[in-house]
């Protein structure tokens, strides 16, 4: 595919495989593009409609510098190793949040020697922020805001195994609403939960 990618043939595939949501693409030996069927706006094209990806690296193309030296130190170990990977990132740029998931795999030449890589990119946003989104609802009290019983146990047994193994210091405090249950029979439960809404409000400023 490399040695091909100026034939018309190389052409007829790439322009096949954009009509993919997801965005595959081919590096040489060097980590640097052979071509890309998206164009993404994490890119850096420099508002040029002629723009190419070919022969460019991601430390001369992406806006995210620390994501751009990420992908090329992972591309180092694929090409020094020959073994694949796999990761989630997180972009935000120009106001959007975006997850992406790379999947990476070594390309190999006719001598069995690694030539390049051959990766995928998935759009993984909506499922990223739903997962998230389900991860926080099981963590956290509706009501408040706050840490839900478990999750506080969670982090409080990790704070203790962070002291034994760090010698991190934390402190535990240990809140009580004076006269709650007054609030409840006097106005009401609904009372009482806008009373407690706002302390986990002031408990987190």
């Amino acid at each position: 595919a490399i040695r091909g990618k100026d034939s018309a043939t190389f052409s007829e595939v790439e322009k096949i495989l954009k009509e993919l949501p997801s965005n595959i693409y081919l590096k040489d030996a060097e980590g640097k593009y052979v071509f890309a069927t998206h164009y993404w706006h994490h890119l850096d094209t420099e508002g040029d409609p002629n723009w190419t990806i070919r022969g460019k690296t991601d430390l001369e193309i992406r806006k995210d510098k620390d994501n751009a030296l990420k992908a090329m130190e992972a591309d180092r170990r694929i090409l020094e190793s020959g073994e694949g990977t796999e990761y989630i990132i997180e972009e935000n740029e120009d106001g959007i949040r975006d997850f992406l998931q790379l999947i990476k795999r070594p390309v190999y030449d006719e001598d069995g020697r690694v030539s390049g890589i051959i990766a995928l990119i998935n759009n993984i946003t909506d499922y990223q922020l739903l997962k998230m989104e389900l991860e926080k609802r099981a963590k956290t009290d509706a009501l408040t805001g706050l840490l839900n019983k478990s999750a506080s146990q969670d982090l409080i047994r990790m704070m203790v195994a962070n002291y034994r193994k760090e010698g991190e210091h934390s402190a535990l405090l240990m809140i009580d609403a004076d006269r709650f249950k007054s609030i409840n029979d006097t106005f009401g439960h609904a009372e009482g939960d806008r009373v407690l809404a706002e302390m986990g409000r002031i408990i987190k400023n």
